[in-house]
This record gives C-alpha cells, structure tokens and sequence, in this order.
C-alpha cells in the first residue's frame, strides 16, 4: 500500500469495505459497550467479545453519536427521536457516491446503504428512520 492508498483507507476510502449488516453491528457494540454479532434469525447461537469496551470509550462513543443524530450530519433525518445514535458516511466508488447511515435506538441497531446515494444523510436516513420507527 502506498501513502496515497493508505490515507484515503484510515478515512474510509480507497479499497475499504462493509456491509451493512457489519456497520449494524458497530453500532450494537456502541450501545451495549461491547461486541454484538448480528442475529439474522431467532434463536440464532451469538458469538460474544472476550473483552468489553471500557466504559469511559463506550460513554464517548455513546456520546458522539448521539450528538451526529441530534445536531449533526444525521439530524436533518433522525432529530426528535429518543435515544439514538449515528454515524453517516459516503463511499465514493469509481464515478458515484453511495450513502450509508448506521444507528441505534433502545431495541435495535439498523444500517442502510444506498448505491448512488448522494450522501447518508440524504438517501440512507430515510431508511434508517422508517427501521427505526420514525414517520
């Protein structure tokens, strides 16, 4: 990897991949303050962490993403709704932008992607805010 590539992947671009089911899953492990696999069926076997995260790290991550859903890049599309965090993001990829959201609430952690998508903001988080049972 050269100083190019590497700058680009430590911002999350460049050659740096994720599903939405893994982007759910970070945010899970931010509001439980440690690893939570995905369960895709009920009743699923779930893998657990050997270590949790500290609580002053888990706290400021709680934090910051709660401040993205109530005054920052998430507003605009989750501002009003109790107890969520967030996390937006755009993935440039060859010559378009996909927008992706992740967030949680109290009993659920959701991501969305959308391929094209102008921004999180602007494409996922009307997804995220209809999972997350906003109108």
């Amino acid at each position: 990897m050269h100083g190019g590539d590497q700058a680009a992947q430590f911002i999350g671009q460049g050659k740096v991949t994720a599903t939405p089911l893994f982007m759910a899953s970070v945010a899970a492990t931010v509001r439980n303050t440690g690893f939570e696999q995905p369960i895709i069926l009920p009743g699923q076997h779930q893998e657990t962490a050997p270590q949790r995260i500290s609580a002053p790290t888990a706290g400021y991550l709680q934090l910051l993403m709660r401040g993205v859903a109530s005054g920052g890049t998430a507003a605009p599309r989750l501002h009003g709704l109790s107890g969520v965090g967030a996390k937006t993001g755009t993935a440039e990829e060859g010559d378009h932008t996909n927008g992706w959201l992740t967030a949680y609430d109290s009993r659920i952690s959701v991501a969305a992607l959308v391929e094209g998508g102008s921004s999180g903001v602007d494409s996922a988080g009307y997804v995220v805010r209809r999972l997350l049972g906003g109108s």
